[in-house]
């Protein structure tokens, strides 16, 4: 599944909130589960029907979010997740 990062999902984004950052936001948006947790090697999903999941981010999307988290600049992006 290709994840698109957009502006409105770091504008709205929370640092330091695992499942308010632009990452999990993005990730609610273009599917049905249920939570979504963020840290900075791994995504954690709660499906209703498959129960939890983890996949590992890809490196890009860690830095992304040690560094939003940072409070540093960041821009847009996309990456893909198989199997997600």
């Amino acid at each position: 599944m290709k994840i698109e990062v957009t502006q409105k999902d770091i504008d709205n984004g929370v640092q330091g909130e695992c499942q308010l950052c632009p990452i999990a936001r993005a990730i609610k948006r273009s599917s049905n589960f249920k939570r979504v947790y963020v840290n900075t090697k791994y995504i954690e999903v709660l499906h209703y029907e498959t129960g939890v999941k983890t996949y590992e981010l890809p490196k890009k999307a860690q830095t992304f979010v040690r560094r939003f988290d940072r409070q540093e600049s960041v821009k847009p992006f996309s990456f893909e997740l198989e199997n997600l």
